[in-house]
């Protein structure tokens, strides 16, 4: 929204003594003010020209929604233990090296003691997605630049299976190699990011197992 600060002066002294009564009336001044600036504009702005402004203001929103949905990155993720299954896409752990941070650090002491929504809390902000979702997503990969990794959390058989962006298969590793990997990125102090995700990467190499098809991993994914 183009909301825009109005600066008005007032007294301290005159200030202060309202607030004082507003806010024993359980209002504030801003309250006050915003409603006075509201009621101005409904008695001196025409109805057909504050139709048109409201035409406006719905029109920028929807474009900055689009704009913002374009711009969004994230990755897919699935959690599966004893026959339960948990579908959600995170924004800010959107890449397996710092889903994996998640899991290590948040995340693998809980597996088995909380629910997987429950286990989800740890990514934080998320949006949870039911299983069909899930596989528009998951077969939408190719074709959508947004969508930055599919990630699958076997808690049953310690398996973490991946497909980013740039590659052409999924790969899948052991949970806890994947962690031990995390450690060799982050004990050391002062590293960047990128160099963490490089240390993270070569601690993985050669630690891959044999690929499982998608439909393995997840059945409810098909043509993948």
């Amino acid at each position: 929204m183009n909301d825009i600060d109005v600066t008005v002066y007032f007294n301290e002294h005159r200030l202060a003594a309202l607030d004082e009564v507003l806010n024993d009336q359980g209002r504030t001044i801003e309250g006050v003010l915003r409603k006075c600036f509201e009621e101005t504009y409904a008695s001196l702005v025409p109805e057909e020209k504050r139709e048109e402004i409201e035409a406006l203001i719905r029109q920028e929103e929807a474009q900055a929604q689009r704009e913002a949905e374009a711009a969004r990155r994230f990755a897919v993720i699935h959690f599966h233990e004893d026959g339960d299954d948990f579908h959600f896409t995170s924004d800010l752990r959107n890449t397996l090296y710092s889903a994996a941070y998640r899991y290590r650090n948040f995340l693998q002491e809980d597996v088995g003691k909380l629910t997987l929504d429950s286990l989800a809390v740890a990514f934080g902000e998320h949006q949870p997605i039911d299983d069909l979702t899930f596989s528009i997503l998951c077969d939408a990969m190719e074709h959508d630049e947004r969508i930055t990794a599919l990630l699958e959390f076997d808690f049953d058989s310690g398996i973490i299976s991946v497909k980013e962006q740039a590659d052409p298969e999924w790969r899948s590793y052991r949970l806890k190699d994947v962690s031990t990997a995390i450690y060799r990125a982050e004990r050391r102090n002062g590293l960047s990011l990128q160099t963490r995700e490089q240390i993270f990467e070569d601690a993985l190499h050669g630690q891959e197992i044999q690929q499982k098809e998608p439909e393995e991993i997840t059945p409810q994914i098909q043509g993948m």
